[in-house]
């Protein structure tokens, strides 16, 4: 044992984010901690490292522990380069695809340029427990990767917090699910921990519907009993048909008291079988996404002939030539700061191309699912009311079609002010539905979403029949929805006509 959580329990309000913790973290584990948003994961984890105080419990760890925690919000630890990087700092930036020289001449750090600065830091340190949140946020995949492979080397006790399913399955070797207070103990990775939560989850409900079964049978069973007691008394008031009166009215009235107590004892035996009853596990509902497409598949859409950007002296790419058709699901892939964000700009005729030609059919009318929610972070509308104020009345099939994506009556009357961000992604998407757009631009739209809303909104967009650029980090996302790839390579951008899920595989082969 490394790390014991002695009765760990905090609240916020009236809100008990975590209600009384056990667990013990062992010397080398690789643990992963997963859970919806505002599930306490960041809590457990500032917890352990004393930046906060649990209300009661303790975190108990041996003397001459070396701990190092990269935060989710890493801005203040380098917000810009220094010369004072030493050997072992600077050999983790290059794996990682720190451009020293571009910052030299720069000076400021992206976002993913910080995030790199902060592991390279902190990777330095070889400290003896190494907790990470949210490390991938903002890294490319070819850093995810090399972050992988020095995490791989790294010998000590390692906790990650993630939404990163991909970065998961690689480095971790268990999961701790943190959920309505409590935590479970999962072995594996995050893909051994879904099929043991499924394996568990069908058990549970195949032992709920074998009580169902059972309770349905006790009970036709004392309706039975009852009619038949119900019977007995009414015989044992009536004459023997003999004529014969000795003894009768006694074996009826003592038949008609072993049915009652028959009744009594199913009786008890049917409450005794509720009170240890399995609950129904909860079942995430299903989605839909309907778009009605009156455009025949297969036709052109966007067409580029040797297109061509940069800015200053930096070239993003030139010479480009590839096509998108309508119905294609394209993943747009490559490298930090190749110009995919340019590319999408350019398709949305925000941006202009400095060479060649890039043709986007009048027809289409993209629409934007971003990770941007400030409209919906600030109001005090109903969804219903939101909805309505920008599209006008919302028709009953409308309704129907919302209610399929996820958005009941408990969530049209929520305040957006309210809503998680799996839920305000659920509101987004039903804009594109209510004007029937086929034609999706998706940027980083996972980036603010826990597990299970990623997960929800590949079930939902795997139904959509139009037409999809999607531009994301997010591995597994990508592999789940894209059969076509648009990546930037040696300074072009090329069509692949294969799915994204082989171009990783021809990639990494």
């Amino acid at each position: 044992m490394q790390i014991r959580l002695n009765n760990i329990s905090k609240s916020y309000g009236e809100h008990d984010v975590l209600k009384n913790i056990n667990y013990e973290i062992d010397y080398f584990s690789k643990t992963g901690i997963v859970g919806a948003n505002g599930a306490g994961k960041s809590t457990l984890i500032k917890i352990i490292t004393g930046q906060i105080e649990s209300d009661s419990g303790s975190v108990i760890m041996n003397e001459g522990e070396n701990i190092a925690y990269l935060r989710q919000d890493n801005e203040d630890m380098a917000v810009y380069f220094s010369d004072t990087a030493d050997s072992e700092e600077r050999m983790i930036l290059s794996r990682l695809g720190f451009d020293e020289d571009r910052l030299k001449s720069e000076g400021t750090l992206s976002g993913g340029e910080r995030t790199k600065y902060a592991l390279a830091k902190i990777l330095s340190q070889n400290p003896s427990v190494l907790i990470l949140d949210e490390p991938t946020n903002n890294l490319d995949y070819f850093a995810v990767k090399e972050l992988i492979d020095l995490l791989d080397e790294y010998y000590g006790t390692l906790i990650v917090v993630s939404h990163d399913r991909f970065f998961l399955d690689e480095v971790v070797n268990e999961i701790i699910e943190v959920d309505n207070g409590k935590i479970t103990h999962y072995d594996g990775n995050y893909t051994d921990y879904t099929i043991t939560k499924q394996r568990l989850f069908d058990e549970q409900m195949a032992r709920y519907l074998e009580g169902v079964r059972r309770q349905k049978e006790i009970r036709e069973t004392i309706a039975r009993l009852n009619d038949w007691s119900a019977k007995a008394h009414r015989d044992s008031t009536k004459p023997a048909k003999s004529g014969l009166t000795m003894g009768t009215k006694e074996f009826r009235r003592a038949k008609a008291k072993k049915m009652d107590n028959q009744v009594k004892s199913q009786k008890k035996r049917l409450e005794k079988l509720i009170e240890r009853s399995e609950e129904r596990p909860v079942q995430q509902k299903e989605v839909f996404f309907q778009i009605r497409s009156s455009e025949t598949k297969g036709r052109s859409i966007i067409r580029a002939e040797g297109i061509g950007k940069s800015f200053g002296d930096v070239k993003l790419f030139e010479n480009s030539d590839f096509f998108v058709n309508r119905g294609d699901h394209v993943a747009v892939f490559g490298r930090n700061g190749c110009g995919k964000t340019t590319l999408v700009n350019m398709i949305r005729k925000l941006d202009s191309v400095d060479s060649g030609e890039l043709w986007v059919s009048e027809s289409v009318k993209p629409y934007i699912l971003d990770q941007t929610f400030a409209i919906m972070t600030d109001s005090d509308k109903t969804v219903l009311r939101y909805l309505q104020e920008k599209f006008g009345t919302i028709s009953g099939l409308m309704r129907t079609n919302l209610d399929n994506l996820g958005l009941d009556a408990r969530l049209m009357n929520s305040k957006l002010s309210n809503l998680s961000f799996g839920e305000m992604m659920k509101v987004k998407l039903s804009e594109p539905i209510i004007e029937q757009r086929d034609f999706l631009i998706l940027d980083e739209p996972t980036t603010h979403l826990d597990l299970p809303s990623r997960e929800m909104l590949e079930r939902t967009l795997k139904n959509y029949e139009g037409t999809m650029l999607v531009v994301s980090h997010d591995i597994y996302f990508l592999k789940a929805l894209c059969d076509k790839v648009l990546v930037y390579e040696d300074g072009k951008i090329k069509r692949l006509e294969y799915s994204f899920e082989e171009y990783l595989e021809r990639l990494e082969g």
